[in-house]
């Protein structure tokens, strides 16, 4: 997750590189991507529209763990976050013309081998996050990146998952699904030549074998 546990009080010398640098996208030299800001400049270079990514992510976590009130508070971390953040924009001028939220989640949600009522669950815990979220941000519309296949093999299923998000964008004006190419990522012995996926063949830990690399 793009901005994960990176710290960002204090000066340069005091956090180092990775913890600044490291927090927008920039090489580290360790196998974590930041996925958000090469989407934004890539956005702007097609479009020269300026955009504001705000990330505020959170590994392993359930949708119900977003919802107001939790002893997480994710969801309030995450207004306060997005406002500040576009305070900040604002104070120098520019205008915010639209705000949306970009979601990918899930793999959490999957976890038993059974699928039950996943569906109908993720559904209407997604949908409680969404409608709060929404009203406290004035946002428009919620562009959902399809979760993939997770950890195959252990005790995780998201095709549920995968059909609650198809359902969400289907039933929903402001839900958008705008990519499903999670679902098509490779790991190397499936592509030598181009694997996506991280696997701790390419060096990467073995935990992180279901990760997405920058590519």
């Amino acid at each position: 997750p793009f901005g994960e546990h990176i710290n960002t009080q204090g000066s340069v010398e005091e956090l180092g590189y990775y913890q600044l640098e490291g927090a927008v996208g920039c090489e580290t030299g360790l196998p974590y991507g930041s996925l958000s800001p090469h989407f934004a400049a890539s956005y702007f270079e097609q479009t020269k529209v300026p955009t504001l990514m705000v990330p505020c992510c959170c590994g392993a976590s359930t949708v119900k763990q977003w919802w107001p009130g939790t002893t997480q508070q994710r969801f309030e971390l995450a207004v306060e976050k997005t406002e500040k953040s576009i305070d900040a924009v604002e104070e120098i001028g520019r205008t915010i013309r639209h705000k949306n939220l970009v979601w990918l989640q899930g793999e959490s949600d999957g976890y038993g081998s059974g699928v039950g009522n996943k569906t109908k669950n993720y559904k209407n815990n997604f949908l409680t996050f969404w409608r709060a979220i929404k009203e406290a941000l004035g946002l428009e519309k919620c562009l959902i990146i399809r979760v993939a296949k997770f950890r195959e093999g252990l005790k995780y299923n998201t095709l549920p998952i995968m059909e609650a998000q198809e359902q969400l964008a289907l039933e929903n004006d402001d839900i958008e699904l705008v990519t499903r190419i999670t679902g098509y990522l490779e790991y190397p012995a499936q592509n030598p030549e181009n694997p996506t996926l991280q696997h701790h063949e390419q060096g990467y830990p073995a935990s992180n074998h279901d990760h997405y690399t920058w590519e």
